[in-house]
């Protein structure tokens, strides 16, 4: 590790779950081009301070060819990769429950889309070669590790013998993969976990009996997804280690107060010794406003901290509920978790 007085800054948001009316919303037109900028316009000075950002990209990118659709087999246009990296995120995370809605070639399809845009994915690979499968970036001095793992595939086949396409939550695995991360120099490791039971406000036992495995076979850092609500966060005090067991929403068309919104973390990494040091973490709240013009919907990912002028500018916009949700999310991401 190089010496730095800096620290460097990783910023991580939650699921990317775009529904069919967040696709028909970016559309220019029958047949034409999608653009998803401007959903993401109130949080690009967030993210854009980041040396390195990362979020889960829940839906496949595997081709017109498909059609374009969200639940039940998700399939996104090219576009929304254009999108997050104009906002500034570098890392995507591909390994999730909707990551083989379209089997092998939506796989493949999806980190081949990732990858022609410079940017890196990291849960699903082509190659079982664990210096590809793995993660490791630099920025200012401090080396740090990446990968994610879910829970299963919802029943979507798996090639039996081509297991590295996608990263289950194998123990075994994430011992093997945090081994080579460290071989190669990483002096923070991050891993993101695809678990628990949607829409719970806490953790289930699987999500905290997984997370303690992770931190025993050295994970420093646990980025939680898949419940689609804001879970607790738990950060030790001498800066060893940040858990958040579910970060919640992104994006996404999902209607009810908790489901709107989410949570973006900016963690700061300070250099020590011969390990990274985790130091403040902000939480920045996040509502996704949506409101009908021109006979289809737009959203708008909004800062929960800035809402009352942001809110100002937009058509509809739920004072009173914006303020409930920033003081939910606040409170609870302190909560203790049993």
């Amino acid at each position: 590790m190089t010496a730095n007085p800096k620290p460097i800054h990783l910023v991580a948001a939650g699921d990317l779950l775009i529904h069919d009316a967040v696709i028909e919303s970016a559309q220019n037109g029958p047949g034409g081009s999608y653009d998803f900028n401007p959903m993401f316009c109130y949080i690009r000075d967030i993210v854009k301070k980041a040396d390195i950002a990362i979020c889960n990209l829940e839906t496949t990118v595997s081709g017109r060819q498909h059609g374009y659709h969200g639940y039940p087999e998700f399939n996104a246009p090219e576009e929304i990769l254009d999108a997050a990296q104009e906002c500034g995120f570098t890392v995507i995370s591909t390994a999730n429950n909707h990551s083989v809605d379209y089997g092998e070639n939506g796989i493949l399809a999806t980190l081949q889309a990732i990858r022609k845009r410079g940017l890196y994915g990291i849960g699903t690979s082509g190659s079982p070669d664990p210096n590809e499968r793995n993660l490791v970036l630099e920025s200012g001095g401090i080396k740090i590790g990446f990968n994610t793992y879910t829970y299963g595939t919802n029943e979507h086949y798996v090639p039996a013998d081509k297991p590295w396409l996608i990263n289950m939550i194998d123990f075994d695995l994430i011992k093997r993969d945090i081994e080579n991360m460290k071989q190669r120099g990483a002096d923070l490791i991050a891993l993101g976990l695809h678990a628990g039971e949607e829409y719970l406000t806490m953790p289930d036992k699987d999500q905290i009996s997984y997370v303690n495995k992770m931190r025993g076979l050295g994970a420093d850092i646990i980025l939680g997804s898949h419940p689609h609500i804001v879970q607790p966060a738990i950060q030790d005090p001498e800066g060893n280690f940040f858990i958040i067991y579910s970060i919640g929403n992104f994006l996404s068309n999902q209607r009810e107060p908790l489901r709107e919104t989410g949570v973006i973390l900016d963690i700061e990494i300070h250099a020590k010794g011969n390990h990274g040091k985790i130091g403040a973490i902000t939480f920045h709240p996040i509502y996704v406003h949506r409101w009908e013009e021109r006979g289809k919907f737009q959203y708008r990912i909004v800062p929960l901290d800035k809402y009352k002028e942001i809110g100002k500018e937009l058509p509809e916009f739920p004072f009173e509920k914006a303020e409930a949700m920033l003081r939910h999310v606040y409170a609870h991401l302190k909560e203790k978790v049993a």
